[in-house]
């Protein structure tokens, strides 16, 4: 196995830390010979990775006044690599903008007829200095690792000598790859005591988005917090329900603190993703790894989920966790009773398993001990899937 360097296209931003550390992490640990392009002037990438045993190397693109100069340097830096692996390619969602084939054509124009064009705005600027590192990589083995199904393909634009995508889950024709599980398994691996029924915050940067998660939070906090007949101890069931849009991006929950509050929680919701054809399997994984367990709202497309992990959505349907949001203070109550209501699910659920008596509590260990699962935090696997992957 050759030299491997690992590109971060995004910004490091404080609602996204966690899953950025765990993907690095991890192929730091799997991967030998491998590096961390670093684009930051400061420190902040060694923040994120908390440790000093990972290799970063500045990538210093400031040093130079046009993109082709920085393009000539990129192939320069990256000329004893054999694999390039790009995480985290940015996704533009602000006033429904998305870096799409069209936008980076656009880009890729731009810059070849005007090589200073945009640099001048910090914004373009930290964009486009990733895109021409990209376009420098072309004649690598360049591996995208994607966690979100709209980052851009982009070997729909430039030819590449080899060219591979991989998700986080089958996403149409891109397969499955391990790419942050086992990291995050392996640093939220406590378990601390409940100390609140739901915890749900969502991102809204469209408009269509923001109304569907205003209907949404305002459905279930009307009766978060209200005392309930046959509740155990008769207690109110306490917790969050809130969303931020774009104007309150600078106030937004750090990772850290929200996967915290995953573990302090009984309970969480899986909305619809962006893009509402896929499945938002970070964070129904981020629910299950912290003991959180996840409820999936009925409008959100599982296909993704039965295709990728049919035994992990095995466990969702026999349990009923695909309610509409009227229901979801009701199932706050089942923690700790049988979740399934009604005679036919009852005798389904005793045919198939012997034993219906199982309350929601037990969710988030049925799924770690599905064969999927297993599989995705299994070191040989994860090796072996680098290992074929990479030359």
């Amino acid at each position: 196995m050759g030299v491997t360097a690992v590109a971060l296209l995004s910004n490091i931003e404080s609602h996204q830390t966690e899953i950025i550390a765990a993907m690095l992490n991890q192929l730091s640990q799997f991967i030998s010979d491998l590096f961390i392009v670093d684009f930051y002037k400061n420190n902040k990438i060694y923040k994120v990775l908390n440790t000093d045993s990972i290799i970063t190397v500045k990538a210093e693109q400031w040093k130079y006044d046009t993109w082709n100069q920085m393009y000539d340097h990129y192939k320069y830096m990256l000329s004893e690599c054999d694999n390039i692996i790009l995480i985290k390619t940015p996704v533009l969602r602000d006033n429904n903008c998305v870096l799409d084939k069209d936008m980076l054509k656009d880009i890729s124009k731009n810059i070849i007829k005007d090589t200073q064009w945009n640099m001048q705005y910090d914004f373009m600027k930290r964009l486009i200095e990733r895109i021409v590192f990209v376009k420098a990589c072309r004649k690598k083995n360049v591996i995208q690792l994607m966690i979100d199904p709209d980052e851009v393909d982009f070997s729909s634009v430039w030819k590449f000598n080899s060219y591979s995508r991989y998700a986080v889950c089958k996403w149409g024709d891109i397969e499955y790859a391990p790419i942050y599980e086992w990291a995050l398994y392996n640093t939220f691996i406590q378990n601390i005591p409940k100390a609140q029924e739901l915890y749900f915050i969502a991102s809204a940067y469209t408009d269509s988005r923001e109304d569907y998660l205003k209907d949404i939070t305002s459905e279930i906090n009307k009766k978060l917090g209200r005392r309930r007949v046959g509740f155990i101890r008769n207690n109110p069931s306490r917790g969050k329900a809130d969303y931020f849009n774009a104007k309150d991006r600078d106030n937004r929950v750090k990772q850290d603190t929200y996967l915290y509050n995953l573990m302090l929680s009984k309970y969480t919701l899986v909305n619809p993703s962006y893009n509402e054809d896929r499945f938002n399997i970070v964070r129904f994984m981020e629910a299950a790894i912290c003991n959180c367990v996840p409820l999936i709202l009925k409008d959100v497309n599982i296909n993704d989920l039965i295709l990728t992990f049919p035994d992990i959505y095995d466990i969702i349907d026999k349990r009923g966790l695909i309610i509409t949001p009227d229901k979801v203070c009701t199932r706050l109550t089942k923690y700790f009773e049988d979740s399934l209501n009604g005679s036919v699910a009852k005798e389904r659920y005793e045919m198939e398993t012997g034993d219906f008596k199982k309350p929601d509590m037990e969710v988030c260990d049925l799924i770690k001990n599905t064969d999927s699962f297993k599989m995705i935090v299994d070191e040989e696997y994860i090796r072996g899937f680098y290992n074929d992957i990479l030359i």
